[in-house]
């Protein structure tokens, strides 16, 4: 009996001191299924069923969008149209499950199940800010920079500052300075990711941006 209990315990053991590895996995299983969705027609989805469509424009604007979950399970949205210019705020808020991920999905172009069209502007001026930042690997300053990392520089004063902007002013001088590499992801609590990943958006100075809670 002790020994079955043993073997027992062992083994539940596992999953408990693994289990914030096998929460990081799955999530990173359902982005990546997100971005299958993405490039290729979801699966459950009708053949002769409306996608949504994307058109260039200066301003992001919503038209007549009606957004369905990926596999057309149930409809989030209903013939939503609006228009935001640069300097408007708007905010989106709701019971949890009810869509307002989905509907920065959809404006990202990561889903397209429904109908209706969504006018954005270039790339480069439009930013996304998810409820869990990307950390990716390397060194403070690569974080700051990113995704401008291709020869790309600022003075050290100015990322300071930038640090400094975000209440997070030890922050290099906490790690030992800013060429420390880390793996941010876990000496950073969520909260310093998400000011690092608003320091990213007072550097790169988007048109629009987009913030997940």
């Amino acid at each position: 009996a002790a020994g079955a209990f043993a073997a027992v315990l062992s083994a539940i053991s596992v999953v408990v001191e693994n289990f914030e590895n096998l929460s990081r996995f799955a999530a990173g299983i359902e982005r990546i299924d997100t971005l299958a969705h993405a490039l290729l027609d979801a699966p459950g989805a009708p053949s002769d069923t409306p996608r949504i469509r994307s058109a260039d424009a200066p301003n992001l604007a919503l038209e007549h969008l009606t957004l369905h979950t990926p596999g057309y399970e149930r409809v989030l949205v209903r013939e939503l149209s609006l228009r935001l210019v640069p300097g408007q705020g708007l905010l989106i808020v709701g019971d949890s499950g009810c869509g307002k991920t989905s509907l920065a999905r959809a404006i990202a172009g990561l889903w397209r199940a429904g109908s209706g069209t969504i006018h954005r502007p270039p790339a480069d001026e439009l930013v996304f800010l998810p409820q869990q930042p990307y950390m990716q690997p390397g060194s403070l300053r690569s974080q700051l920079l990113y995704p401008h990392n291709n020869g790309f520089t600022l003075p050290d004063a100015r990322l300071l500052e930038l640090l400094e902007r975000v209440n997070l002013p030890d922050l290099a001088g906490r790690f030992g300075g800013l060429d420390a590499e880390q793996d941010w992801e876990k000496v950073l609590s969520v909260g310093e990711q998400q000011r690092l990943a608003f320091a990213r958006v007072l550097l790169t100075r988007p048109r629009y941006a987009i913030l997940d809670e």
